[in-house]
């Protein structure tokens, strides 16, 4: 995960996706990492085998992934950095994310067999937007990627892109199993959030 703010979003992922998995959260600054505990109930670096906090830039960190033949290749990577700077018209991600040599970066950092980049694509400009959805496409596409896009209604601000490194599964496919865990788990309110999910995936739009 790159960029964690009040580190709710890597509780989420921790307390509902199984144990086996593993996260490394990177935050440039130190401070940002110890407000989300003091005040978010981030979990404590030590309290956990499953997270490793770095305070390191997402570049750096990228690059070093990439460059590191040995280092694991990552199933999935949640860009959730964003900038306070708007005079290049973009909020998420910041601009030096949104470059073909950036987003060939994440790629070569998943792994070959289905590995996923998402992030949000928010700005008020649509030529923004749709440079960064081409770039993406040509990016992702190289070896017959799917590129999804997600949005609440079309005048939604926020744009989620769901970047798949392979074809993957088609989104009827990943409703039906879904659709299969929430009915295994109705009595279970641990399991409301893949409702939620469900809705998200049925507005999914295939790009590319």
């Amino acid at each position: 995960m790159l960029g964690l703010g009040g580190g709710q979003l890597a509780k989420f992922l921790l307390d509902h996706l199984p144990p086996t998995t593993y996260l490394t959260c990177v935050e440039l600054d130190p401070a940002i990492v110890e407000i989300a505990r003091s005040h978010f109930d981030f979990p404590a670096h030590s309290s956990s085998t499953r997270l490793e906090v770095l305070a390191k830039d997402a570049m750096d960190y990228l690059k070093e992934v990439a460059n590191d033949r040995e280092k694991q290749r990552l199933d999935v990577i949640f860009l959730d950095l964003s900038t306070t700077d708007l005079q290049e018209g973009i909020t998420c991600p910041p601009p030096e994310f949104t470059t073909k040599e950036a987003f060939s970066l994440m790629r070569q950092c998943l792994r070959p067999d289905g590995g996923v980049l998402t992030f949000n694509l928010v700005t008020r400009d649509e030529e923004i937007a749709a440079r960064v959805r081409q770039v993406v496409k040509e990016v992702f596409t190289e070896d017959k990627g799917k590129i999804y896009s997600i949005k609440e209604t079309e005048d939604e601000l926020n744009e989620v892109l769901v970047c798949s490194k392979d074809r993957g599964g088609e989104s009827e496919e990943w409703q039906s199993k879904i659709r299969a865990v929430v009915d295994n788990n109705s009595r279970d309110e641990r399991i409301e959030w893949l409702t939620e999910l469900t809705h998200d995936v049925q507005r999914m739009k295939l790009l590319v």
